[in-house]
C-alpha cells in the first residue's frame, strides 16, 4: 500500500474544487423548479420507462440502458452520488481524504446501515463490489472505471483504502458510476436486488415490469418519499406519452421532441428540459475495414448535418456535438474548437483519397439509442448522398440491441449519458482496452495525454491537456458525435422535485428516490 501521508485538514469538496476535478457550472432544467415546499410522504409513483429488455438483469457490469438504471437505483446505492450541480456528494461513504500524491485514496463508511434482508453494511460489502468489476474475466461496463485500482481493502468494518495505479483527482466521482452500486458480499442471483437503498424489490420480469416497496429501515430520512414504485418497460413513445396524458402513470422518460410542446399546453402536465451530458453517437471499429482509414471517418464526418439534426429531429433541445464527447456543460469543454461543419466537398476528398468513391457503407440503426436516431439516421443518409456518398440504414429492433448488436458489427448508433467529469467518459468510451470502447479506438498521444490530465492537480495544465484530448478526438477518433440531446422528460402535476440533476435520465436515475406527491 501506498505509504504517503493523508492530506489532513481538507474537505471533501474542498480538495476536489480546488484540484478542479469535479466543479461543473450548475444545468438549468427548463420548467424545473426549485423545491418550494417539504416533500410529503406517501404514494405509489408509477413509471413508464423507455431503454427496457427481456435481456435485462441486475448484474451491475450488464446494465445498458435506462430501465434497468433506474430500477437498480431504486434498490442500491453507491459509495458516492452526482449531486445536482454536478460536485460529488457522501452516500454510503459518509467521507474521504487522499494521500498527497493522490495515489490513495481512504474511504469512511456510514455506520448504521442495512441490506434488505437485514444484514449490516460494512467494508467487505464494498471490497466485494469493487472486485467484482476488477476480475480479470469481467466483462462489467465499470471495468475500465476501476482498471486504475490496483487494489482494495477493508480498513476495519467502516471504511476501505483504495491504492490506485497512476494519480487520479476525479476518483471520489467515478464511484458514483451506476455500475458501482454496492452489492451484498457473495451475491450471485443476478435476476433480483437485495440493496441498502430506499426500495425494496417485489418482484421484476425483465423488460416489461418492476415493483418495489419503500424500506422501513432505510437509512435516509430525507430521501425514499414515496411508498411504493411501480415501473413499467415502455419503449414506444406514443404508449408512454398516453400513458402520462391518461393518467395511468405519473412519470416518463424520453418525450418524443415532436410533442414537448403539447405537454407544455398541458396544465396537467409538466415538462422536463434539462442539459446535460447525453450525446448521440455513431461508431465505427477503427480496427475494421473500412473504418481503420481516418480519411473514411473524416468523409463520414464531414457528410452529416448537424444542425438539421438539432432543428428537425431534436426541434432545438439539444446542441450542436464536434465528435468529441466533452459537452458544453462540463468543466473543460473547449468552446474555442470550431464546430465541424456540413461540407460536401470535404467529404468527397476525404473518400476519393481513401479510394472508396462507390462504396456503400451500412449504418445499423434503432431507436434504442435515442427516440428518433432513426430519423436522424435518414436526414444523415440524405445530406451524405448529396455529399457523394451511399449510406444504406438497416433497421434492426431495440430488444436486445445492446446485448446483440452494439459494438458487435462495423457501424451502429449508439449513446452515451455522459459523465460528470472529463476522464469519466475519456476512459470508458475512448481509453485503450477499455471494454466499452464502441470504436476500438487506439491512439498513443491521447492515451499518454488521458493518463497525465488524470492525475493532474494543476487546473490551468489540465484544461490544457483536455483541449488537446477533444481536438485529438474530433480529428482521428471512431465517432460521428453530431449532437448533445437535452434530457426530455415530463412528469403529472402531481409530483413535485427539487433541481433535477443532468447527469443521467430521470433525475441521474435517482427520480424515485428523490421526487415526490405534492
Amino acid at each position: 500500500m501506498n505509504n504517503a501521508p493523508f492530506l489532513s485538514g481538507v474537505s471533501r469538496r474542498g480538495f476536489l474544487a480546488g484540484a478542479g476535478a469535479a466543479g461543473l457550472a450548475g444545468l438549468s432544467g427548463v420548467g424545473v423548479q426549485a423545491q418550494e415546499a417539504a416533500p410529503k410522504r406517501g404514494g405509489r409513483f408509477r413509471l413508464a420507462l423507455a431503454g427496457g429488455s427481456t435481456t435485462d438483469t441486475f448484474e451491475p457490469g450488464s446494465m445498458w440502458d435506462t430501465f434497468i438504471q433506474v430500477l437498480s437505483a431504486q434498490v442500491r446505492d453507491t459509495l458516492v452520488e452526482v449531486l445536482p450541480d454536478f460536485t460529488p456528494g457522501p452516500s454510503l461513504a459518509e467521507s474521504w481524504e487522499p494521500s498527497a500524491d493522490l495515489k490513495t485514496w481512504r474511504f469512511n463508511l456510514r455506520k448504521g446501515v442495512e441490506f434488505h434482508n437485514g444484514k449490516s453494511f460494512t467494508s467487505e460489502d464494498v471490497v466485494f463490489t469493487i472486485n467484482h468489476h476488477r476480475g480479470p474475466n469481467s466483462i462489467s461496463g465499470a471495468k475500465s472505471t476501476v482498471a486504475n485500482v490496483e487494489d482494495v481493502k477493508a480498513d476495519g468494518p467502516h471504511a476501505v483504502i483504495f491504492t490506485l495505479k497512476v494519480p487520479s483527482v476525479d476518483f471520489p466521482m467515478s464511484l458514483s458510476d451506476y455500475h458501482l452500486v454496492i452489492m451484498q458480499a457473495g451475491t450471485t442471483d443476478w435476476l433480483t436486488s437485495i440493496g441498502t437503498g430506499a426500495y425494496a424489490l417485489q418482484s421484476f420480469q425483465p423488460g416489461v415490469r418492476a415493483f418495489a416497496k419503500r424500506y422501513p429501515n432505510y437509512w435516509r430520512s430525507d430521501r425514499g418519499f414515496f411508498d411504493e414504485v411501480d415501473t413499467l418497460a415502455v419503449n414506444d413513445s406514443s404508449a408512454r406519452m398516453n400513458a402520462l396524458v391518461s393518467g395511468q402513470v405519473d412519470a416518463i422518460n424520453r418525450v418524443d421532441t415532436k410533442t414537448a410542446a403539447l405537454v407544455q399546453r398541458n396544465p396537467r402536465l409538466k415538462l422536463q428540459n434539462v442539459q446535460g451530458t447525453k450525446q448521440f453517437t455513431l461508431p465505427m471499429l477503427t480496427d475494421t475495414a473500412p473504418f481503420d482509414n481516418v480519411d473514411v471517418r473524416l468523409a463520414l464526418k464531414y457528410a452529416i448535418n448537424r444542425q438539421q439534426i438539432v432543428d428537425n429531429v431534436l426541434q432545438g433541445f439539444g446542441q450542436v456535438g464536434n465528435d468529441q464527447p466533452i459537452a458544453p456543460v462540463n468543466r473543460y469543454f473547449n468552446p474555442d474548437l470550431p464546430i465541424r461543419e456540413y461540407d460536401p466537398e470535404k467529404a468527397k476528398f476525404h473518400l476519393k483519397k481513401a479510394g472508396l468513391e462507390r462504396h456503400t457503407f451500412e449504418l445499423n440503426v434503432s431507436d434504442a439509442a435515442f427516440n428518433g436516431a432513426v430519423d436522424a439516421c435518414a436526414l444523415y443518409q440524405e445530406s451524405a448522398r448529396q455529399a457523394g456518398i451511399t449510406i444504406k440504414l438497416n433497421r434492426v429492433p431495440s430488444d436486445g440491441y445492446w446485448s446483440q448488436v452494439w459494438k458487435k458489427v462495423p457501424w451502429c448508433v449508439s449513446f452515451w449519458s455522459g459523465r460528470p467529469t472529463e476522464d469519466g467518459i475519456l476512459s470508458i468510451c475512448y481509453e485503450k482496452g477499455a471494454d466499452s470502447n464502441e470504436t476500438r479506438w487506439d491512439n498513443p498521444k491521447f492515451n499518454e495525454l488521458l493518463v497525465a490530465a488524470r492525475g493532474e492537480a494543476d487546473e490551468a495544465k489540465r484544461r490544457e491537456m483536455y483541449y488537446e484530448i477533444q481536438s485529438i478526438i474530433r480529428d482521428e477518433g471512431g465517432a460521428v458525435l453530431p449532437c448533445f440531446l437535452n434530457f426530455v422528460q415530463a412528469t403529472s402535476d402531481k409530483i413535485a422535485t427539487g433541481k433535477v440533476a443532468g447527469n443521467g435520465e430521470m433525475d441521474g436515475d435517482r427520480c424515485a428516490e428523490r421526487w415526490w406527491f405534492a
